[in-house]
């Protein structure tokens, strides 16, 4: 397969013009192939939910949590090696790169199938004593071999990205969500719950395939003396330097939402997780798009960190930043305004008590993509243990406050807890990189300040209006969001840019109109010739 992009050949003095072409070359198949895979993918859960009841859907929830921890556990940590240290040592050292890529690979697979084996075992224990309910042992014991096969996917997916091949990288994902959304759908319809989470597992099998397939047909390209696996103290040091604290900050990360609703279910019961479940699913709407550019933005980060140029290194993580916020703004507003409608027609009504939740989880998701964007600028920086401790300092002031707001508030507590510590958290990344990597924010006060108006109005709006009027308040708070982004944050070459995208893709539209008519004229007289030829024979 022919790589989309190609690797630098030298990480040193890399050229500036060549970088930002082959990034975004990357960003255009993330975002496009990427935003199809996201949408298929986002699609799969309101079927799920419409088809389940919202306690059977708050149980495929946990279920699926726990399955993302598992995934975040043994995929993040080595997934990111791999966005890292292949492009990085590629350049300089083919040899080193493939055995840093041969040796994640394999010492991953290994751990993970132990692991996933342990917990097969335990399936029984974890329902009756973690969740107090026994009958869910065979939904846990499905999920361990999901566990194995769609952690292996994503590692397979990650060699692709590693290879900085994001149109092989995308088109897997896109391939894969589509499956994933025929076999639940098949799965809940033969066997409800259970169905569910075997179209999940059939899913992944097909997705590993494809990327195991692509994966290996690049690797033959990118090193035809081949890879091989090296326990040399130096390769195991390099890899260790960086998973580890990767490792060790993704065990303090994903566990919060799975920890957050078992909480809201012992607490509340799953009815309520599967509210939250709702308003979750709604919430990554907002992440359609800009989610898949982190991949991308880390091979890319840590190219051009590993120049040693930190103005162009600065500079890229700001555009980043500000594009993402400007962009994701009004879409997470928009959720949020607009949740009890989308809850009733996506979800029905039996699951419109998430509307409000989703306006609190709107907001955590647009702090999310911010957050991540920087957690990527800084890892990409070699900056893994500073975030190990910033994302530890999160991590503590979520559960402690957790262990009051949600015994107390239930769900709600729940949903405003994500929003207020998630607040916290960018403050505390942008502090640091500003600091220590002197990353430049321009422009970034001017987004916050939008942020807090727009979400405060929302909320203002969201419980003090009814029926129409709610509509017509919020429809109008987003038109004039839409505006003021335009006139006070965009400059003039954005406008600029953005006009001159939209005038093109408008002028593309309109032309293969005209193509159309053209044809479609061509076909009529091909179409009347044709019979009267016809008609014409059959006379005579």
């Amino acid at each position: 397969m022919t790589a989309a992009t190609k690797l630098a050949r030298s990480a040193h003095g890399a050229d500036t013009s060549d970088l930002k072409r082959r990034y975004v070359r990357a960003a255009v198949y993330s975002s496009v192939l990427g935003g199809i895979s996201q949408m298929l993918y986002g699609v799969t859960p309101v079927v799920i939910a419409r088809s389940l009841s919202p306690a059977d859907y708050g149980v495929y929830s946990v279920v699926m949590s726990l399955v993302g921890i598992v995934i975040g556990v043994f995929g993040l940590g080595q997934n990111s090696a791999l966005h890292k240290l292949v492009p990085q040592h590629y350049a300089s050292d083919r040899q080193l790169g493939g055995a840093i890529l041969a040796n994640v690979l394999a010492l991953t697979s290994a751990g993970l199938a132990l692991f996933c084996g342990a917990f097969f075992l335990a399936s029984h224990w974890i329902a009756a004593q973690l969740y107090r309910d026994a009958s869910l042992s065979g939904a846990f014991r499905l999920g361990a071999p999901l566990m194995l096969v769609l952690t292996l996917f994503t590692l397979a997916a990650s060699a692709l990205a590693g290879l900085q091949d994001f149109r092989a990288y995308n088109l897997v994902q896109v391939a894969r969500n589509f499956a994933l959304l025929g076999f639940t759908s098949g799965g809940i319809w033969w066997a409800g719950l259970r169905g569910a989470l075997v179209g999940q597992l059939l899913a992944s099998l097909f997705g590993l395939a494809l990327a195991g397939w692509s994966g290996l047909r690049l690797v033959r390209a990118r090193f035809p003396e081949g890879i091989r696996l090296e326990s040399s103290r130096r390769i195991l040091r390099i890899i260790a330097a960086f998973v580890l604290p990767t490792l060790l900050m993704t065990l303090l990360n994903l566990p919060t939402y799975w920890w957050a609703g078992t909480m809201v279910a012992r607490h509340a019961g799953f009815a309520q997780v599967g509210l939250l479940g709702v308003a979750y699913t709604l919430s990554q709407l907002t992440f359609l798009i800009p989610m898949n550019l982190y991949t991308p933005a880390m091979t890319f980060f840590s190219e051009t960190h590993a120049s040693s140029n930190p103005t162009a290194f600065s500079a890229m993580v700001n555009a980043n930043l500000r594009a993402m916020w400007m962009f994701s703004l009004p879409l997470a507003l928009g959720i949020g305004l607009f949740s009890p409608l989308l809850v009733r027609t996506l979800f029905g009504n039996a699951y419109l008590a998430a509307a409000p939740l989703t306006l609190a989880m709107s907001l955590t998701a647009l702090l999310m993509l911010l957050v991540g964007l920087l957690n990527t600028a800084l890892v990409a920086a070699g900056r893994v243990w500073h975030n190990l401790a910033i994302t530890f300092g999160w991590t503590a002031l979520f559960v402690i406050a957790g262990l009051v707001c949600i015994p107390r508030w239930g769900v709600a507590g729940c949903a405003a807890l994500f929003a207020a510590t998630y607040a916290l958290y960018l403050v505390g990344v942008c502090s640091y990189a500003r600091l220590a990597l002197n990353v430049r924010f321009t422009g970034i006060v001017r987004m916050a300040l939008l942020t807090v108006i727009g979400f405060g109005l929302a909320v203002i709006f969201f419980f003090n209006f009814h029926g129409g009027t709610v509509d017509i308040a919020s429809a109008s708070l987003l038109v004039g969001l839409i505006v003021v982004e335009w006139i006070w944050i965009f400059d003039r070459n954005e406008r600029d840019r953005l006009t001159g995208i939209v005038a093109g893709v408008v002028k593309r539209i309109l032309l293969k109109q005209s193509a159309s008519k053209g044809v479609q004229s061509w076909l009529h007289k091909m179409t009347f010739w044709i019979l009267f030829r016809l008609t014409g024979r059959r006379s005579c």
